[in-house]
């Protein structure tokens, strides 16, 4: 698997390179796409899942919707029409026209050598360094977004290469606009287009903004550098509607959601100082993720009687969504207010217009959501709950032990400085946050009570 995969990387680098080297007109020619298709949709056919999920958009008001039995991810549909691929590849690399974004970089570099993880105990210093870093930026590459203005909510959201199956998923799901920014390691640029070039519902939408940030650091890729927050203002600054939907590429909304979600706010807009929390489930069975993805409330609630589907994070990470109120939700037929709580963390959509900007201290696994949502609550805002929508979380192994992790004590200091220097600018208390370590962990276990 790994020579096959250096073999695709190989064939599809050489290619564009000479394209892009020799600054001829970038259309590569028959054979090359042939080629290059045809081993792309041979490696894909490995990554391939048990069950096929519809790339159509049409879905019915109620049950559920096919997708895979296995705790990852539903199949998706690659195009193997050469010339959309090809037009899609046109349009893309005519905005990357440095050659240096393609190739391998020699690691004895001493500017590399700079950019290196250090091996002292300085982790925090270096963390901070990499936080004021400035990557470079190709925004709406595809080129093919008039609708982006269409509609009254545009889903904002982020992801790395390993998650574009993801969203291919999350397109499939959500019919209204799309902002979403794609973290590329300078060396993957090639593969990169790529992979989104070859997604059939990527190339079928003319409402999807997709921006390319391209990493300017060489070292392997490691989600703890991950520039969550960076991305999410990238995405963010893109959006054109009324409304954002501030949420994560493993997180798909119900089918409907993009229907319901309209009907809802032509039904009581949100204020400048309101936010409507979306919430959220994943599954509480190994051998159960997305088989049924329910797509009406009376679904889920089924699912959750059975004991198959559940909050998210419920027991995981308490302080995240638990103050949405789960046992309020089940009954609840009008938007609910919820008190705001320590790490509350959940995904919401509100004014475009109001939405300030993500924290780019922040990033990699820890506190980078809930800095903003905090930042929310001393600006004042109100956090409702929407009674009758609702996304899933899809299934991945737990990513991160914060307990063994050494950059987990970096980014809680960042956070206790944060709520230290929201404080003193609002000039109050932030609610229910524990101010050291033994007393966060403490609060943890009485929520569990």
């Amino acid at each position: 698997m790994t020579v096959f995969k250096t073999f695709r990387s190989y064939i599809w680098q050489e290619c564009t390179m000479r394209m892009l080297i020799t600054r001829k007109h970038i259309r590569p020619s028959y054979t090359i796409i042939i080629l290059l298709s045809a081993v792309n949709l041979i490696y894909l056919s490995f990554l391939a899942r048990p069950l096929w999920i519809s790339t159509s958009h049409q879905r019915k008001s109620q049950g559920t919707v096919s997708a895979s039995n296995l705790p990852g991810r539903p199949e998706v549909k690659y195009t193997s029409d050469k010339d959309r691929i090809e037009n899609c590849m046109a349009n893309v690399l005519d905005e990357l026209l440095d050659p240096f974004l393609l190739q391998d970089r020699n690691t004895t570099s001493p500017a590399i050598a700079y950019t290196q993880p250090p091996q002292s105990s300085d982790t925090c210093g270096y963390l901070s360094k990499i936080s004021q870093s400035k990557p470079k930026v190709y925004r709406d590459v595809l080129a093919q977004a008039s609708g982006a203005d269409d509609g009254l909510v545009t889903l904002v959201t982020h992801l790395s290469l390993d998650h574009l199956e993801s969203l291919a998923i999350l397109i499939d799901h959500w019919q209204g606009p799309i902002s979403a920014a794609v973290w590329v390691p300078k060396n993957k640029t090639a593969s990169a287009v790529m992979g989104f070039c070859s997604i059939e519902a990527l190339l079928s939408r003319d409402n999807i903004l997709l921006h390319l940030v391209i990493e300017d650091h060489v070292f392997t890729f490691n989600k703890a550098f991950y520039p969550s927050n960076y991305l999410r203002n990238v995405a963010l600054e893109e959006a054109k509607t009324i409304y954002v939907f501030l949420s994560d590429v493993d997180v798909i909304p119900m089918a409907s959601m993009t229907r319901r979600l309209g009907f809802q706010l032509a039904k009581r807009p949100l204020g400048s100082k309101q936010v409507l929390v979306v919430p959220t489930f994943e599954s509480l069975n190994s051998s159960f993720c997305c088989s049924t993805i329910p797509n009406s409330k009376i679904a889920l609630l089924k699912l959750w009687a059975q004991h198959r589907i559940g909050p998210f994070y419920f027991k995981r990470y308490i302080p995240g969504y638990s103050p949405i109120r789960y046992d309020i939700w089940k009954v609840a037929k009008e938007l609910y207010k919820v008190n705001f709580h320590k790490q509350f963390e959940p995904y919401i959509v509100m004014q475009r217009e109001t939405t300030p900007k993500f924290n780019t201290s922040f990033f990699g696994l820890y506190f980078d959501k809930c800095v903003h949502s905090l930042q929310l609550h001393f600006m004042g805002f109100e956090f409702l709950v929407a009674p009758n929508i609702f996304n899933i979380h899809l299934n991945h192994s737990d990513t991160h032990d914060h307990k063994a992790d050494p950059n987990f004590q970096c980014m809680y200091t960042a956070w206790q400085d944060f709520i230290t220097m929201m404080e003193e600018k609002y000039k109050m208390r932030a609610p229910f946050v524990a101010h050291d370590r033994k007393a966060l962990e403490k609060e943890e276990v009485e929520l569990r009570a």
